[in-house]
């Protein structure tokens, strides 16, 4: 029996609901993951992980970002007509794709490893065992996208939780056994939880296809006739191409930062000032003179401590403001296609207000503590700096994901494509000139990436004021917001200080100065939000549970009844 349009909502919402949840849940347990190994294996530990695994996750996402929207696509599509041999064609041509790509990507990993991770010393062993892993998400990308086509999350929710799950316990374990042996291979043992993750959710995706098939398949009517496969094939490359493209922007500003930190710190590892080195180099054996090879122990500790340290920082807020925020993106595209322009222009007006109110307090916040934070976190501050030089890129990557977001359901995909390209040639200038300037070094990275974000969230703003045509003003978007996070930003430095006076330097008084200061910060700036009427009663409203929280703030006086 058909659902009626309502059910159906009610159900595509839960659907997103679910999926939302998993991500956000999946991203704590990287988290989680991320943190103990930079203390297990270091910096330099943790560039030997970082130059293969973005290497692994730069060809993971270019093979199959696409394909499982194109999938799930066209699995809705034959689902609604009833036909079953359309979907069995479909589900048997996307399986002989990903089968080939997969494949074809494990063995460029594998027999090209030694050639990938040049610069960064003898690392192939961690990519030949992380190379194994791209097959297994292939073929699960065809399940995942088979499952969402028919509206069922739970088996991709439950698989990417089972994936995250099992590579953070086994890949904390294989890295501790095997560190005794050396950082390569710990970091080794470290990546094989990925793999290992990768096999387990694909066993769990498979086990629920042949539980599922055969409720599906009754369901549907086998006589009616199956499309061609040269058909098939055409649709789904004609929907997956655009969307690999768009998906896969990210990814490549991180290939190019792991394929040109190599090679130009190397140029210059020896000129490194001697102060910087002894920060962020701890060599295994006590001495860096002892080292095999200086160069590569300098480059993969740098390179490690901008991966672990940094990175996992820049998107941790992020993470946090797109899945506030993204909900408003489908009342975009329904409102888009309705042709209420109207609603467009609002819905894109609120999204990057609340995108903007939750970024800019995070990026403040991270800039002022960022070494409490670190020594909290890591143990170290080794990072701050570093860290303080990216945090501008905060809230252009918050933007960038939003605006994104919004050019896709306005139906302007090549838009995002175009900007990043453009923003990231700037990046590879950039890079190329400053990190072989000694004094500079590694720095150079972070300076590029807010450069290339910023350019490409102001290229974002600009063609989304364009479509939609939102009633953006200067006080609202920026002064407002502003204006308070600095309040919170000089509230939160005083706590800390006076904190750290009394308490001290270590990584207990870091984790209570961090504490406190964050939930002073907290406060001040939500009293501040309010009192400039950065956000309103209304637009409260429109958060995931907003009517709750405006119900609370309605009691703490903070909004007016």
């Amino acid at each position: 029996m058909k659902k009626n349009s309502n059910e159906l909502g009610q159900s595509v919402l839960k659907g997103s609901l679910i999926l939302v949840v998993a991500n956000l849940l999946v991203k704590v347990i990287g988290a989680l993951f991320k943190i103990p190994i930079t203390n297990l294996l270091g910096n330099e530990g943790m560039g030997y992980f970082s130059s293969a695994y973005t290497i692994y996750s730069g060809l993971f996402t270019v093979a199959t970002a696409g394909l499982p929207v194109a999938i799930a696509k066209m699995i809705a599509e034959s689902t609604a007509r009833g036909n079953l041999r359309e979907l069995k064609r479909i589900h048997g041509v996307s399986y002989a794709i990903f089968a080939v790509i997969g494949v074809a990507g494990a063995c460029v990993l594998f027999f090209g490893a030694d050639r990938f991770v040049k610069s960064y010393g003898d690392n192939s062993i961690c990519i030949k065992i992380v190379a194994p892993a791209l097959f297994f998400v292939a073929v699960m990308s065809v399940y995942r996208g088979f499952f969402q086509g028919l509206s069922d999350m739970y088996p991709t929710a439950f698989s990417e939780l089972i994936e995250s799950g099992t590579k953070l316990v086994l890949g904390y374990a294989m890295a501790y056994i095997f560190l005794k042996k050396g950082l390569v291979y710990g970091a080794a043992g470290a990546i094989s939880g990925v793999t290992a993750g990768s096999i387990f959710g694909c066993a769990f995706l498979i086990a629920m296809f042949f539980v599922k098939r055969k409720k599906i398949y009754s369901s549907l009517d086998n006589t009616l006739a199956p499309p061609s496969y040269g058909n098939v094939f055409a649709r789904l490359m004609g929907v997956a191409l655009p969307v690999t493209v768009s998906a896969s922007v990210f990814t490549i500003t991180n290939l190019i930062d792991v394929f040109q930190i190599g090679k130009r710190l190397s140029l210059i590892a020896d000129k490194i000032p001697q102060e910087q080195i002894d920060r962020c180099v701890k060599y295994a054996e006590g001495s860096l003179s002892g080292a095999a090879d200086k160069t590569a122990v300098i480059v993969n500790s740098l390179y490690g401590m901008y991966t672990a340290k940094v990175i996992t920082m820049l998107n941790l807020i992020p993470a946090i403001v797109v899945a506030l925020c993204l909900p408003l993106v489908p009342a975009i595209a329904r409102a888009y296609t309705a042709k209420n322009y109207s609603e467009v222009s609002k819905t894109t007006y609120m999204s990057v207000k609340l995108t903007i109110a939750f970024a800019l307090p995070g990026a403040v916040g991270i800039g002022v503590l960022s070494s409490p934070i670190l020594r909290t976190l890591f143990g170290s501050n080794d990072a701050s700096f570093l860290l303080r030089l990216i945090t501008p890129a905060i809230v252009c990557v918050s933007l960038v994901l939003v605006t994104n977001a919004i050019l896709q359901a306005t139906g302007n995909v090549i838009i995002p494509v175009i900007n990043i390209a453009i923003a990231g040639i700037t990046k590879v200038i950039i890079n190329y000139f400053l990190l072989v300037v000694p004094s500079v070094n590694i720095n150079g990275v972070a300076i590029g990436s807010s450069v290339c974000y910023f350019i490409y969230m102001t290229l974002n703003v600009y063609y989304v004021v364009k479509v939609t045509k939102p009633n953006f003003t200067f006080s609202d978007l920026v002064l407002k917001p502003l204006s308070s996070s600095a309040v919170m930003g000089a509230a939160v430095y005083i706590v800390n200080r006076v904190l750290e006076a009394y308490l001290g330097q270590s990584r207990i008084a870091a984790v209570i100065c961090t504490a406190v200061s964050v939930g002073a910060g907290g406060i001040v700036y939500l009293i501040m939000l309010f009192k400039t009427e950065t956000l309103t009663a209304e637009e409260i409203k429109n958060l995931p549970k907003g009517d709750k929280i405006e119900a609370a703030l309605k009691k703490i006086k903070l909004i007016k009844s």
